[in-house]
């Protein structure tokens, strides 16, 4: 969904989502300052789709691969999926670099590690 929901519409479906068993919500934080958040969706059981929000004057800072890096550690079981916007060059080269291979325009996927 491209279309930018309304603070209410946002909140609405935030109250849902924190409910659900199925979406892991994590916050970023920097010296006790929420600076983001990391969110998996899980798709299938084996299956997840992650996505990052930052806030615009942390970016650079290394906020995102530290999240997406500890994510990764943490849910080995999941192969991962990230949906970036063509012109998001900075998410693309972030999630190359923590070994998520491009499979079309804005697809990127990491596979599950097996123990």
């Amino acid at each position: 969904n491209t279309s930018i929901p309304t603070y209410s519409e946002h909140c609405e479906w935030m109250e849902k989502a924190l409910d659900r068993k199925d979406i892991f919500f994590y916050t970023i934080m920097s010296k006790s300052r929420r600076v983001g958040s990391i969110r998996l969706n899980i798709d299938t059981a084996n299956i997840a789709t992650v996505s990052i929000l930052l806030a615009p004057k942390e970016y650079g800072k290394g906020f995102a691969r530290f999240a997406l890096e500890a994510v990764l550690k943490a849910h080995k079981e999941f192969e991962l999926k990230a949906f970036i916007h063509i012109e998001n060059k900075a998410s693309q080269r972030l999630f190359t670099k923590c070994g998520f291979i491009q499979i079309d325009d804005t697809t990127y996927i990491k596979e599950a590690e097996c123990e």
